[in-house]
C-alpha cells in the first residue's frame, strides 16, 4: 500500500515540476527572450518588453500552478514579471533573493526559497546567459502555487489518511512535506531513517526502523533522475490496524465465494435431477391409467422400451418416406410444378375436376431449423411427412376450398388451392389468408415450429400454374426483410416494392471490419444489426442476398489478413443460402463468423515485420504527404489497428513519427544544401510558418539559429 501510493504521488509531483520545469525551459529558448531581453538597443527595448509580458502572462495563464514569473536582467537590472510588469531593481522588494540566488546559484531548477518576502516558497529557477559569454547575467523565477502543490500531494485518493511524504531536492533541502510525521524541518533532516535514505545508493527501497520516538516505521523511498527523493512514512501499528480491515474483506469475500459455490451446485444439482425426476412423476401417472396395468413394475424399464419404440416408429417412417412414391395425379402435379413439363396429358380425373376452376400455390417453410433440437439433419424425410399431413388435415378443414398437397425436391409443403372461375379476388385472397393463418397457428402451438408462407397469383388453367409456383417460391425469398409477416402474398410484394435507389452501407461495414479486428464484439453486434436494416431499406430480396454475400467476403477477407487460413475449410457459403430470413442470417453471423476472429492471433514478428515496412515507407516516402490510412492499406489492416500497434511497438504515435521523420530530414537539407527555409518547408510539405513552429517545438531553435549554430 505505502509503496504504490509513493509512485502515484511521485507520478504526480513530477508531471507537475515536469510541465513548470518545461514551461521555464521553453520561455528561456524563446528567441524573444534570449536576444531582445539582454542583447537589444535601449530604444528597442520598450517593446521588447512589452512582447515578453505577454510571453509571460500566457505561461501563467496556460498552468496553474504558476503563481508569478519574474526575469531578471543582472547587468541593466530590469525585472519583469506579471504582478508589476516592468521595475527596476533598486525598487523591487524581492531584490535580495535575486542577489542570494545570483550569488549562490543553486543546482536545481526546482527549491524552496526561505528569504525575506519570500519565506518558504516553492520555484522553478534557471539561470540565463547571453550567446557570447559563460557567467549567468540573468533570472528566470518561476513561483508555484506551494498550496496548491501540497494540497495535490494530501489528496485522499493518493495516500492512507495516517500516512506522510516528504520530497527532498537533489541538495536534500525540503521541497513540500504532508502528514503528522513531517512538521519540522530541522528535525526531519536530522532524522536517522532520513539520513539513511540520503546516504542510501538505490534508487527505490523500503524498510522498517525506529525513530527519534521509539516507535516502528515503515520506510519506503523512490529517487528520480533529477536527483529529487520521495520519501513515505507510516507507523507500523497504523499498518497492522489498517491490514485488519482487509482481513475481514477478505473473510467476508471468501464466505461469499463459499456460498456461491454452494448456491451453483445446488442449482446444478437440481437441473440435473429434473429428468430423474421427471421421469419418477411419469411413472406415477403410468400406475394410475388401467391402460398400462400390464406393464412391468419397473418404470425406468418401462420408460427405455417405449422410447425405442418411438426411435423405432421413427425410422420406419424415415424409410417409408424415402422409398414412397406419388400417386399418378401428385406425379403430373410435382412435374408440372418442378419441370415446367406443359406437353404432358394431365390425368382425365384432374382435368375433369379443375376444368371449371383457378388454382393458386401456396409454399410452407420451416424457419429456424438450425436452432431446432428435436430433428437432425437426416430427419428430413420426418419434416417432410409431418408438413404434407398437417396441409392435408387442416385443407379437409376448409369447407370454402379444396386442393392438392406434394412435397416438392427441396422438402417444402406446396399446396395447389383450386376456387371455382368467377370467385371474386378478394374472396379467394381472404380464404388464403385464413387458411395460411390457420397452419401458422397449428405449426406455432402444436409442434412449436415456426413457419413461412409464400402464395403465388391465381391463375386460370392448370398449364399456368408453374408461374404461380415460381411466384410463391419468390414470395419465400422476401422474408429476408419481411419480419412481421410470415404469409406473404406475391403480388402484395410486387406492388409494394420499393423503387429508390439503394446505396450500399460502407461505411457501416468499415466500422464492423475495425471492431471485430480489434475484438469489441458487442459494438460489432450492433454494427451488424445497422447493417442488415440498412440493406433491408433496398425491399429486394435479391439485392439484400447479394450485400450478405458481400459482407461475408469483406469478413473472409480480414481474417485471411489476420493469418486464419483455416476459414477455406468451411461452407461458408451454403450454409449462409440456408438462412431464409434476417433473423436467421443475424444470428448466423454472430454465433458462426464472429467466433473466428476472437480465435485470430497475431504473432509479435508478424506485427514487427508489419511496422517496419511502414517506417521505411514512411523513410522513402517522406517528401510526401503521409496518412494513416494509405500505409494501413499498404499492409491490409485497418487504421485504428496500425495506429495502435505503432504506438505499442515504436513508443511514440503514428503522426508523431511522421512529423520526426520530416523534422530529420529539414535539419539534413539546412546542413547540406543552401535552400532557403521556405522552398526546405515546401519540399517535405509545409509552409514556411508551419515549418518554423515545428522546428522550435522540437528543437527549441528556428531553422535559421539551427544553420547558424551548426555552421560556425
Amino acid at each position: 500500500m505505502s509503496e504504490s501510493s509513493l509512485a502515484l504521488a511521485k507520478d504526480r509531483l513530477e508531471r507537475i515540476f515536469g510541465s513548470i520545469e518545461l514551461s521555464s525551459l521553453q520561455l528561456a529558448a524563446d528567441p524573444l527572450v534570449k536576444n531582445s531581453f539582454f542583447d537589444s538597443d535601449s530604444n528597442d527595448k520598450i517593446l521588447a518588453h512589452l512582447d515578453i509580458l505577454k510571453l509571460l502572462q500566457v505561461a501563467k495563464g496556460s498552468n496553474d500552478f504558476i503563481e508569478d514569473v519574474i526575469l531578471y536582467d543582472d547587468a541593466s537590472e530590469d525585472i519583469l514579471n506579471n504582478e508589476h510588469g516592468f521595475v527596476l531593481k533598486k525598487m523591487y522588494k524581492l531584490r535580495p533573493v535575486l542577489d542570494y540566488l545570483m550569488l549562490f546559484e543553486p543546482k536545481d531548477q526546482c527549491l524552496l526559497i526561505n528569504q525575506p518576502f519570500m519565506e518558504s516558497t516553492l520555484a522553478c529557477v534557471r539561470y540565463l546567459a547571453p550567446s557570447d559569454i559563460k557567467k549567468a547575467r540573468g533570472l528566470l523565477i518561476t513561483k508555484l502555487n506551494k498550496e496548491l502543490v501540497q494540497k495535490y500531494l494530501e489528496v485522499p485518493s493518493v495516500y492512507s489518511a495516517k500516512q506522510s511524504m516528504l520530497v527532498l531536492d537533489s541538495s536534500n533541502h525540503v521541497l513540500v512535506r504532508a502528514g503528522q510525521y513531517f512538521q519540522d524541518e530541522d528535525a526531519i533532516l536530522n532524522d536517522s531513517s532520513i539520513q539513511t535514505i540520503i546516504r542510501s545508493g538505490k534508487v527505490t527501497d523500503s524498510f522498517v526502523m525506529k525513530d527519534a520516538t521509539g516507535k516502528q516505521f515503515f520506510f519506503s523511498f523512490r529517487k528520480t533522475e533529477l536527483g529529487r527523493t520521495y520519501i513515505s512514512k507510516i507507523a507500523e501499528a497504523d499498518i497492522a490496524e489498517h491490514m485488519s480491515w482487509i482481513r475481514w474483506v477478505l473473510v467476508l469475500t471468501l464466505l461469499l465465494c463459499i456460498n456461491i459455490g454452494i448456491a451453483v451446485t445446488v442449482f446444478a444439482s437440481l437441473k440435473a435431477y429434473r429428468p430423474i425426476r421427471q421421469l419418477v412423476e411419469l411413472g406415477e401417472k403410468l400406475n394410475q391409467d388401467n391402460r398400462f396395468k400390464a406393464r412391468s413394475d419397473n418404470d425406468i424399464a418401462f420408460i427405455q422400451d417405449s422410447w425405442m419404440y418411438l426411435t423405432d416408429q421413427a425410422q420406419k417412417i424415415n424409410h417409408y418416406m424415402q422409398k414412397w412414391e406419388p400417386t399418378i395425379k401428385e406425379s403430373y402435379y410435382l412435374e408440372l410444378l418442378e419441370y415446367h413439363s406443359y406437353e404432358k396429358k394431365a390425368p382425365v380425373s384432374a382435368a375433369a375436376e379443375h376444368q371449371d376452376q383457378v388454382c393458386a400455390v401456396m409454399m410452407v417453410h420451416l424457419e429456424n431449423m438450425h436452432k431446432e433440437t428435436r430433428f437432425q439433419r437426416s430427419d428430413g424425410p420426418i419434416l417432410s411427412f409431418i408438413v404434407k399431413n398437417v396441409m392435408s388435415e387442416m385443407l379437409q378443414k376448409q369447407e370454402k376450398m379444396e386442393g392438392e398437397v406434394v412435397i416438392n425436391r427441396s422438402g417444402l409443403g406446396t399446396a395447389l388451392i383450386f376456387f371455382p372461375r368467377g370467385l371474386p379476388d378478394s374472396e379467394m385472397k381472404s380464404r388464403l389468408t385464413q387458411f395460411a393463418s390457420g397452419l401458422v397457428h397449428a405449426f406455432n402451438s402444436y409442434l412449436n415450429l415456426n413457419i413461412s408462407i409464400g402464395i403465388g397469383g391465381v391463375v386460370p388453367r392448370l398449364e399456368d400454374i408453374p408461374n404461380s409456383y415460381t411466384e410463391a417460391l419468390e414470395a419465400l425469398q422476401y422474408r429476408l426483410y419481411e419480419e412481421r409477416d410470415q404469409v406473404l402474398f406475391f403480388e402484395d410484394l410486387e406492388t409494394h416494392k420499393k423503387q429508390a435507389s439503394f446505396y450500399y452501407p460502407f461505411y457501416i461495414e468499415e466500422a464492423l471490419i475495425d471492431n471485430l479486428e480489434n475484438r469489441r464484439f458487442k459494438e460489432a453486434e450492433e454494427n451488424l444489426n445497422e447493417y442488415l436494416l440498412a440493406v433491408r431499406s433496398s425491399k429486394s430480396h435479391v439485392i439484400i442476398s447479394q450485400c450478405y454475400y458481400m459482407l461475408l467476403c469483406t469478413l473472409c477477407k480480414s481474417l485471411i489478413r489476420k493469418g486464419y487460413s483455416y476459414i477455406y475449410d468451411h461452407k461458408l457459403l451454403y450454409s449462409l443460402q440456408e438462412r431464409k430470413t434476417s433473423v436467421e442470417v443475424y444470428d448466423w453471423f454472430i454465433n458462426y463468423i464472429f467466433p473466428f476472429f476472437d480465435k485470430t492471433c497475431e504473432s509479435p514478428s508478424h506485427i514487427h515485420s508489419l511496422i517496419q515496412r511502414v517506417i521505411q515507407y514512411i523513410d522513402e516516402h517522406v517528401y510526401e504527404d503521409i496518412s494513416l490510412g494509405q500505409c494501413a492499406e499498404l499492409v491490409g489492416i485497418s487504421p485504428s489497428h496500425l495506429s495502435k500497434s505503432f504506438k505499442k511497438e515504436v513508443g511514440m504515435q503514428f503522426l508523431d513519427y511522421v512529423l520526426k521523420s520530416k523534422i530529420n530530414e529539414a535539419q539534413h537539407l539546412l546542413l547540406t544544401t543552401g535552400l532557403s527555409i521556405k522552398e526546405i518547408a515546401e519540399k517535405i510539405g509545409y509552409s514556411e510558418r508551419s515549418l518554423i513552429r515545428m522546428f522550435q517545438k522540437h528543437t527549441y531553435m528556428t531553422p535559421s539559429q539551427f544553420r547558424t549554430s551548426h555552421q560556425q
